[in-house]
């Protein structure tokens, strides 16, 4: 039996339920961030998401008709998912116990391997360039390799790698720089600021990782298109910390 048409002559795309959700959800999340002001607009937007070949042009919400109840359901779903995420940022932190000397940041036990391999790489290749340059050295003249300069070579081994972030609103940066600060050059972006900006900072970052519950499309599009290396992470804070984990063991 010949599919149904529409009166232009093109296939009509009948979703099915699972992609009528990931539609809607796609949808509340677009309009909760203020990407889209209304529930039309969400739509549109919505419909992105799906491959080009499962896409339709709407032109009335009539021709949805399922789409207003799990629009409603998706956007309660996000909602409290933020309130959630904002409740656990408010939280407040500990007062630390009174010490003289502030101790050092904690490491994630599950990096600590990776990072001690890491930093003893960095002083290996340090010291086999100062012995080069010593070796090297004309035994009339003064050694070349001062301690002021085998500092600088030090320092910039020790340079700490770069990682954007996309997606994460202002409380919710202030944890993971809390927790994550210390070992990587963390850098935000937020989804109201301009694509061309997104896309300088993914191409100078060493990794680049998009927080998708709070990011269309068309911004992952660009971070895929211009990271040196893209992770994408979705599902809350906690599967974020485990990605940056992940990201982090894989630069060192």
């Amino acid at each position: 039996m010949a599919r149904a048409k529409k009166e232009d002559g093109s296939k009509r795309i009948h979703w099915r339920d699972e992609e009528k959700e990931k539609i809607a959800r796609s949808a509340a999340i677009s309009f909760h961030t203020g990407i889209s002001t209304t529930k039309m607009h969400a739509l549109r937007e919505g419909i992105k998401e799906m491959p080009e070949n499962r896409r339709r042009i709407i032109n009335g919400m009539s021709e949805a008709p399922w789409f207003d109840d799990m629009f409603s359901s998706a956007l309660a779903l996000v909602k409290k998912a933020q309130e959630q995420v904002d409740a656990r940022a408010a939280e407040p932190e500990p007062a630390p116990a009174p010490v003289v000397v502030p101790p050092e940041p904690t490491i994630a036990e599950e990096l600590r391997p990776v990072l001690v391999n890491w930093l003893a790489g960095i002083f290996r290749d340090a010291l086999t360039t100062a012995v080069r340059e010593i070796a090297g050295a004309d035994h009339t003249s003064s050694i070349s390799m001062t301690p002021s300069k085998l500092e600088t070579v030090l320092n910039g081994a020790l340079k700490k790698p770069s990682m954007l972030i996309a997606g994460l609103k202002g409380a919710q940066k202030q944890v993971i720089v809390a927790e994550f600060g210390h070992l990587v050059d963390l850098r935000f972006y937020e989804s109201d600021k301009s694509k061309d900006q997104l896309r300088a900072m993914a191409e100078t970052a060493d990794v680049s990782i998009a927080f998708t519950d709070f990011l269309n499309h068309s911004h992952t599009d660009i971070i895929q298109a211009r990271a040196r290396m893209y992770i994408p992470s979705g599902g809350g804070m906690s599967q974020l910390k485990d990605t940056i984990k992940n990201a982090i063991a894989k630069l060192h």
